[in-house]
């Protein structure tokens, strides 16, 4: 029987995956006084690929999550990507950097977050590879992060710093 399972898992889409893990979700005993709800609904046609409980009023998982996220779209666009630079200053002399390299960040708040895509060291990776592809094996200067483009107090004096730690921090 598991063997019957495991071959359907492999031969079903993505989708049926997905459907069949949220099933699975559904019906363990830790969600037996609970319900799940879910909805992916294509963002080019508006067709619904999946509904389970659909019609259920249940309360969103984060609702904060939901009115940024809609917020983002409508103003930035669907097809928007934030943009990392790595850049340097100075002269490279016989393999050595006489300058210093920039990190300049645009506000990406996945960048290196394994979660949502690469995750740092593997970032970090393919930039010391350029930086040797340029010739460049040592640094005479800095490494420096360069946050202009939030202004000077970005921080809330209000805000809870045992929280800047957490993923939404």
């Amino acid at each position: 029987m598991k063997l019957l399972l495991f071959i359907i898992l492999q031969v079903s889409s993505p989708l049926q995956k997905l459907k069949n893990f949220i099933d699975s979700v559904q019906n363990d005993t830790e969600l037996k006084n609970g319900i799940l709800s879910a909805t992916i609904r294509s963002t080019t046609n508006g067709e619904y690929k999946l509904l389970v409980n659909s019609e259920k009023s249940v309360n969103s998982a984060s609702v904060l999550k939901l009115v940024s996220t809609a917020t983002a779209l409508s103003v930035l666009k669907p097809e928007f990507r934030y943009k990392t630079f790595f850049e340097y200053d100075g002269r490279i002399i016989d393999s050595t950097l006489h300058g210093n390299i920039y990190i300049r960040g645009t506000g990406d708040p996945s960048f290196g977050s394994s979660r949502v895509g690469i995750d740092y060291n593997t970032i970090f990776d393919e930039v010391i590879s350029k930086i040797k592809h340029l010739g460049i094996n040592k640094i005479d200067g800095y490494v420096l992060g360069d946050g202009t483009i939030f202004p000077e107090n970005s921080i809330a004096d209000t805000w809870v710093w045992g929280d800047i730690g957490n993923y939404y921090g």
